[in-house]
């Protein structure tokens, strides 16, 4: 805000569909989409398993105030597009991406698609790291967390060329002959208001029996799980 940029606050999840992952960001429009972000993210968190791919049904439970924007899924993209657009009703675009020296035939095909779908496109390029000379760097940390060597890295695994964090000037260039998605773009900025009230502390509401105070509850808490662990120690 000191620098006039507007945040916009949201998160990435993966998906584990059928027939493999895919990722989708959630932006929060409204204050209740902050809500529904705090929440998802400790849902995400509190799983068996946290750094395994969601199922989906968990942002058709938790996704009010906020907008998802969703790339390609293969063969099953159609589909998958529709269903997430009915969980998020008037909330749902179809993120399109265009890499340094690619083709427009691909995009302007997934853009055909989304039109079929009657649903909104917006460019969405994917940022993999800030500026184009860190590449390499790219390679080479994606090289050691794959336990590979640089010159055995295939191209697949590593980001796509051009995966730089693009300036408004460079985004509107590499989109240009796919309008509508920097139209897309531009209305989920306008969208996105939501506000997070900085310097406040927010602690959750708390439902206690009459005549309660916190401090007593969280005492009465604290003796019922001293008591668990007491009983668990002498068991064994």
């Amino acid at each position: 805000r000191i620098v006039g940029v507007r945040p916009i606050v949201g998160m990435q999840v993966t998906l584990g569909w059928p027939e493999g992952n895919g990722d989708v960001v959630l932006l929060a429009a409204e204050q209740g989409g902050w809500r529904s972000l705090c929440r998802l993210a400790t849902a995400i968190q509190f799983r068996a398993h946290p750094d395994e791919p969601c199922p989906p049904e968990i942002i058709a439970e938790t996704n009010e105030g906020l907008i998802c924007l969703a790339w390609p899924q293969g063969s099953q993209t159609p589909l998958r597009w529709r269903q997430m657009a009915e969980w998020f009703p008037d909330r749902f675009y179809a993120a399109i991406s265009r890499y340094e020296h690619e083709s427009a035939d691909h995009a302007r095909y997934l853009v055909d698609v989304a039109a079929r779908l009657k649903l909104p496109v917006a460019a969405a390029q994917p940022v993999y790291y800030l500026k184009p000379e860190q590449a390499e760097a790219q390679r080479l940390v994606t090289a050691i967390r794959t336990n590979r060597l640089l010159s055995r890295l295939p191209d697949f695994v590593s980001a796509p060329p051009g995966s730089f964090f693009l300036t408004p000037e460079e985004l509107e260039y590499r989109m240009a002959d796919l309008p509508e998605t920097l139209a897309g773009t531009r209305e989920i900025d306008e969208r996105c208001q939501a506000v997070l009230p900085l310097g406040q502390n927010r602690h959750p509401r708390l439902h206690l029996p009459a005549g309660q105070s916190p401090f007593e509850r969280l005492r009465q808490k604290a003796e019922e799980g001293a008591r668990v662990v007491v009983r668990g120690d002498e068991g064994a």
